[in-house]
């Protein structure tokens, strides 16, 4: 058991590989040690049907991949993507015991999808699972910084580090993940992460009869929906009317671990809705708290929508993404492609603030900047804005989707 412990820390291994290792523990003697290697190689297998659809070029299905979309293989009554973990990568021959210890042990594993991992975390570094998914999310990051470098995107980073880390703590003390840090190997970290790539240009969202097939066997899920919908996120991709129906599904006042289930969905299909000039339909579900939350947790250029930004802000100007978003609106006015009104930095009205903040440059790096800002001319569509206008140069790199124009 040592020994397997040791090769899935270093090494990653196939599904053939896992069940040969499994069969060293035949005897009815053996299901602890049996069960605790499956636990420890699970993590590590790179070949299993769990979260295979991770290529950068998908683009989408219409419909249930095989018929279905949350799926139940040994008829047990238990959606596999809600806990059926041995089944759903693959693993044979484990007892039901042995598949319960599994699930009980890996529990954080089973909720954690390396293909779409926005969320909010709580890591024991001391904890092999919870090592291993900070591990993948390290890789995540880095994969979406190299997509934003090599696209030259704006950083929408949280403190101006160009990564997906934001409000982090260690042991409850805050931190910022730059590159001074390094990976504690005790204690707890927490954390929100957001990936900000775009689905690809021509995505294809499930159909809107494909939906209420989900949506049927969505509410049909027992328990742990979340869990499963995240699960097969990463198999589909949605519009905003889609996400804005599973929400409405829940209570404004339902709540998960103390969040609100409604903002939750959100955040889980952000990265999956196709249409995000629509946004708003979805939002618009979420109360006044629940929005702040949701800017807070995945940072403000996320839902920020440059086509047509109009609405009141209240910007932390501490904060490089928030700075940024306050950095757009003046360039629009000083372009005259908007107007800004109800004007005030740490509640104290600014009169000529066009004067005052002539450049990026004279935006403080601290304060509360409040301001309603309204467009010119309304639009929905990047074609409907003028070719040299600055809303279409902002609006190309924020919305920017991959394979968009060649890329």
């Amino acid at each position: 058991m040592t020994m397997i412990k040791i090769l899935a820390d270093g090494f990653c291994v196939t599904v053939k590989q896992a069940n040969a290792l499994l069969k060293l523990f035949e005897s009815t003697t053996c299901q602890a040690e049996k069960a605790a290697a499956a636990v420890a190689l699970i993590p590590r297998i790179s070949n299993s049907e769990h979260h295979t659809i991770d290529d950068e070029n998908y683009m989408g299905c219409p419909g249930p991949i095989g018929g279905v979309f949350f799926e139940d293989k040994d008829n047990d009554g238990k959606i596999d993507v809600c806990g059926d973990i041995t089944v759903l990568v693959g693993l044979t021959n484990l007892s039901q015991i042995e598949q319960g210890y599994v699930e009980q042990k890996l529990g954080k594993w089973i909720a954690f999808n390396p293909a779409n991992p926005t969320g909010f975390y709580r890591l024991n570094m001391s904890n092999f699972v919870d090592r291993r998914i900070m591990f993948c999310l390290i890789e995540a990051n880095a994969a979406d910084r190299k997509f934003r470098v090599s696209n030259k995107l704006p950083d929408v980073s949280q403190f101006a580090t160009n990564n997906g880390f934001r409000n982090a703590r260690y042991n409850h003390k805050a931190i910022v993940f730059d590159s001074s840090w390094s990976l504690p190997r005790f204690g707890v970290l927490e954390f929100d992460f957001v990936v900000t790539r775009r689905p690809p240009h021509g995505a294809i969202p499930i159909t809107d009869a494909a939906f209420e097939q989900f949506f049927k066997e969505f509410k049909a899920i027992p328990d742990m929906k979340l869990v499963g919908l995240r699960a097969i996120s990463n198999r589909y991709y949605f519009t905003a009317r889609h996400a804005q129906r599973l929400m409405e599904y829940f209570s404004p006042y339902e709540k998960m671990h103390n969040v609100v289930v409604r903002l939750e969905v959100f955040v889980i299909l952000l990265g999956r809705i196709v249409d995000e000039v629509n946004f708003n339909d979805a939002l618009s579900v979420l109360d006044s708290t629940s929005r702040k939350k949701l800017i807070d947790r995945v940072g403000i250029v996320q839902v920020f929508n440059p086509i047509s930004p109009c609405g009141k802000y209240e910007l932390n100007l501490a904060e490089h993404d928030q700075r940024y978003v306050a950095s757009i609106l003046l360039q629009l006015a000083h372009a005259q492609e908007g107007s800004l009104m109800e004007i005030a930095l740490d509640g104290k009205d600014v009169p000529d603030i066009l004067a005052i903040w002539a450049s990026d440059a004279d935006i403080p790096v601290v304060g509360t900047f409040k301001c309603k800002f309204m467009t010119t001319n309304r639009c929905h569509s990047i074609v409907q804005l003028q070719d040299n206008s600055i809303r279409r140069r902002i609006s190309a790199a924020l919305l920017f989707k991959p394979n968009e124009l060649g890329n």
